[in-house]
């Protein structure tokens, strides 16, 4: 397999372990807080993920089992319609990191050959499953760095309160540094924000 596919698949398999670690970071109350109209809350970003996921499971096992893929639903829509508000992260978590661990282990072994299958993408028209695996490398990662954003609009429309006699340089100190939710460093070979680290274990705390 080529070193950059390899490099790939391992932060493929290690987005979903990347998700939860960045999710602690981000206080509960604010995970239904919207930047601005139109913008994802970071409750909704899970419940979209796992919606994608699950669409991407089928994608790729119709490309290998045989040779295109036509007809996977464009998820994008979803949000407006499935009542996202309702569903819980809990479960969706669990489905991201299942198939995402599922999906991972059937692609290490896929023949050379179906990495040049040209198939026609809901969202992205036709791609062939090498571009897949690129786009959907950065899938979470590119969510990830929302939520940070949302976190940083919201910590600074919500700033932490002081304490009574609180000094401002101990009030300073116990302020949340959104500096510190930076992204480890990803492989070079894929652009855009994401995170490259061994899939060695998955953690199923799911948050």
């Amino acid at each position: 397999m080529q070193t950059s596919r390899r490099k790939t698949l391992d932060s493929f398999s290690y987005a979903p372990t990347a998700l939860c670690i960045a999710m602690r970071d981000f206080p509960r109350r604010m995970w239904f807080f919207k930047p601005a109209p139109g913008r994802r809350s970071i409750h909704e970003m899970i419940l979209h993920l796992a919606d994608s996921e699950a669409v991407d499971y089928v994608f790729c096992r119709q490309i290998i089992a045989t040779g295109c893929a036509t007809g996977t639903p464009n998820v994008e829509p979803w949000m407006d319609t499935l009542g996202y508000f309702h569903q819980g992260t809990r479960e969706a978590l669990k489905i991201i990191h299942s198939l995402r661990a599922a999906t991972s282990k059937l692609l290490q072994s896929v023949p050379e050959a179906c990495w040049l299958i040209v198939a026609n993408h809901p969202v992205h028209g036709e791609i062939t499953f090498e571009e897949w695996l690129s786009r959907q490398e950065r899938h979470i990662p590119d969510h990830i760095q929302q939520m940070r954003e949302n976190f940083s609009i919201w910590l600074h429309q919500n700033p932490p309160r002081k304490r009574p006699f609180e000094s401002d340089r101990d009030s300073s100190r116990e302020t949340p540094n959104p500096s510190r939710l930076a992204a480890p460093a990803r492989h070079i070979n894929s652009p855009g924000v994401a995170i490259a680290a061994p899939p060695s274990k998955i953690s199923q705390s799911f948050c």
